[in-house]
């Protein structure tokens, strides 16, 4: 039996507790506001999802930025306010007011310590749905350093998303790993424990549970984030 060496972590709902639908409402109504002299709210948010769905859809091997801002850039017809340059000013400033809809998670604090201690490498796996900056911010949020993570996936660096297995592959290729030395931790059920099929071990977090059209789950381990914190502290497979 090989012992674990990395542990990926999802990000929204595993390391972060995260009310989504509320941080969803004022994402897109700070981003609303902030491009309302350039496109009418609603029309940007039905633009955003739009050019999320194409990415997430992706099976080319570009990255996930480059398919987001081609299609964005159709959708509003190369509109010189609406570039990716333009959207920095937004992250560096009213998106960081989500932060409202989410609150650390001091058990998952402590597993990850606990890991690193160990000299376990560790890596945030998350959907690469954002720039790294955001994602930075709700590492932060979590009550983590970004610097303690050996990979985080983002928008500007992965091609693929969750729960295509290509998105576990980029990783495991990134850092040379070797996946029965891997483990990933998610609560989400499908995009989460799909890594499962490239050979990882899985742990289901129950906190925030995703299971999708309530699906059969399949995964390695099961428990809420207190049982995963004493399984990595008793565990023969951390060494």
């Amino acid at each position: 039996m090989k012992q674990i060496k990395t542990v990926l972590f999802d990000l929204d709902g595993t390391l972060l507790p995260i009310d989504m639908k509320k941080f969803l409402s004022i994402y897109f109504e700070e981003m609303g506001m902030h491009f309302s002299e350039h496109i009418d709210p609603e029309l940007l948010t039905q633009y955003v999802w739009k050019a999320t769905s194409d990415l997430v859809n992706n099976r080319d091997k570009r990255t996930n930025a480059e398919v987001f801002w081609d299609s964005f850039k159709q959708l509003t017809g190369n509109h010189p306010e609406l570039v990716e340059e333009k959207f920095t000013p937004f992250y560096d400033g009213s998106y960081k007011k989500t932060k409202v809809a989410t609150s650390p998670s001091i058990t998952m604090q402590k597993a990850v310590a606990h890991l690193l201690e160990k000299g376990i490498k560790v890596i945030v796996a998350t959907n690469p749905l954002f720039p790294e900056s955001a994602v930075h911010d709700r590492i932060r949020w979590a009550g983590l350093n970004p610097e303690d993570f050996s990979y985080i996936s983002s928008l500007e660096k992965n091609c693929h998303c969750k729960p295509n297995t290509a998105f576990y592959e980029e990783i495991v290729d990134h850092q040379d790993l070797n996946p029965s030395e891997c483990m990933m931790v998610g609560n989400d059920a499908k995009e989460d424990m799909v890594a499962r099929e490239l050979g990882m071990t899985t742990y289901l977090v129950t906190d925030h549970l995703i299971n999708h059209g309530d699906e059969p789950i399949v995964a390695d381990h099961i428990g809420t984030s207190k049982d995963f914190l004493e399984f990595v502290q008793t565990s023969d497979l951390i060494s």
